[in-house]
């Protein structure tokens, strides 16, 4: 059995951010955070989590913004210079991998959740390195406050996005008897630790994962991996948990945390880089989209896979900062759309992001259990609210009574 938990953000520093209409823009940054999933187990079925820290802890805490600064701050990059042009999108569509999206317009320009200027220039980055790493993180819950006993009931795995020997991406579901249709070869099983931590994740719990993995199941900067979160079937905690699939989970070797050398990586005991999880209970989600006042197929009923998928994005900059007064839409519609709040609840108002960067589609139709349905989420700038330029943008598959976590921003840029 393993444990598990993540933070969902809690930026400090300072960011810079560009005025894009014309010519030529400067752009420099001071620090940085992060944000995306993470989690691990033993091979075949999912592990339950468990503490394995001395430190009892009986439960974690609700979905709040940390008041710390992040460990992992980086120090500011060289300006550089950027020529946008005239590039302001009509009725704020973007294409997204040939797909229209229509995202709209900001109503103001992008900025980080202390409300310092969001960090737009992004720049090369650096050549993959072989090092071996270890994840940490936070986690933040979107409904009621968690009990030790539900976060026992957790079961977690992690996956390379894409198949070793093949190339392909992963399958990371599972079929009605709870067995990974991905083959062995693309799951890992790195070891988790977890400690009550109030002061970095704001009176939650904080995980490590894979300090003392070695060989195929360390984990490695410049990869790609898959968190696939899932709640146990049995036991007094069944089904506390919306089944999620947390993509886009990576670290790159220019983001490891202040304090380490990628260079010096020789195992996951000497690098370290941040990657947090926002998990949702499955009440939760069902609270969502009674909020949203639209009938969603399939959502009362969670557990036979045969309802509506949906989405939950977040925006970030290049430096991993979540992003205030972003637009993004998704196509196909989802029957229910919102930006939510800053403590991810559900908002039928607003016009682009809120603190937490999130924006939530309910109710995507076409999805099974086996085969996922490929949506396209695209997102918008703009310096005056009235100009909608291209940000990022990205096709993700949703899955049957699942919720498909994203992270868009640096390794996503339309342009790039």
């Amino acid at each position: 059995m393993q444990g598990v938990a993540w933070r969902l953000y809690g930026p400090r520093g300072v960011f810079s951010m560009m005025d894009v209409r014309r010519s030529t823009f400067l752009f420099t940054a001071f620090t940085a955070i992060s944000l995306a999933a993470c989690s691990g187990e033993d091979g075949g079925s999912d592990a339950g989590a468990t503490n394995v820290d001395a430190v009892a802890h009986d439960d974690a805490a609700g979905f709040m913004l940390p008041d710390v600064t992040r460990p992992d701050a980086q120090p500011a990059r060289d300006a550089l210079v950027e020529d946008a042009g005239e590039r302001c999108l009509a009725n704020g569509t973007l294409p997204v991998e040939g797909t229209q999206v229509m995202a709209g317009t900001p109503p103001a320009a992008p900025k980080s959740p202390t409300d310092m200027p969001s960090t737009l220039m992004c720049g090369p980055k650096t050549n993959p390195i072989p090092a071996k790493i270890r994840f940490h993180g936070c986690l933040p819950v979107v409904g009621a406050a968690a009990t030790r006993a539900e976060i026992d009931a957790l079961q977690i795995a992690v996956f390379l996005a894409k198949d070793p020997d093949t190339q392909m991406p992963t399958d990371p579901t599972y079929d009605t008897r709870g067995v990974d249709r991905a083959p062995i070869t693309s799951r890992l099983s790195p070891a988790i630790e977890i400690v009550e931590n109030a002061a970095t994740c704001g009176g939650g719990i904080e995980f490590t994962l894979g300090r003392d993995a070695i060989d195929a199941q360390a984990l490695s900067p410049d990869v790609d991996y898959i968190i696939r979160t899932r709640s146990a079937t049995v036991g007094a905690n069944a089904n506390v948990w919306v089944d999620q699939y947390h993509y886009n989970v990576n670290i790159d070797s220019d983001r490891l945390e202040r304090g380490t050398d990628p260079a010096n990586c020789f195992s996951a005991q000497d690098c370290s880089g941040r990657v947090d999880l926002v998990l949702v209970k499955r009440t939760a989600l069902q609270a969502l989209v009674t909020a949203s006042g639209v009938a969603i197929d399939g959502a009362a009923n969670l557990n036979d896979h045969v309802g509506s998928g949906h989405a939950l994005v977040q925006m970030y900059d290049c430096l991993d900062a979540p992003m205030q007064n972003v637009a993004a839409g998704f196509s196909p519609a989802p029957a229910a759309r919102s930006y939510l709040t800053d403590t991810l609840a559900f908002s039928a108002a607003g016009s682009g992001t809120t603190k937490s960067g999130a924006v939530l589609g309910l109710g995507f139709t076409g999805t099974s259990s086996a085969t996922p349905r490929a949506i396209a989420v695209g997102a918008t700038l703009s310096t005056d609210g009235t100009c909608a330029l291209p940000w990022a943008g990205r096709k993700i598959p949703v899955y049957s009574d699942a919720l498909t976590m994203f992270k868009l921003g640096r390794t996503s840029r339309i342009d790039d």
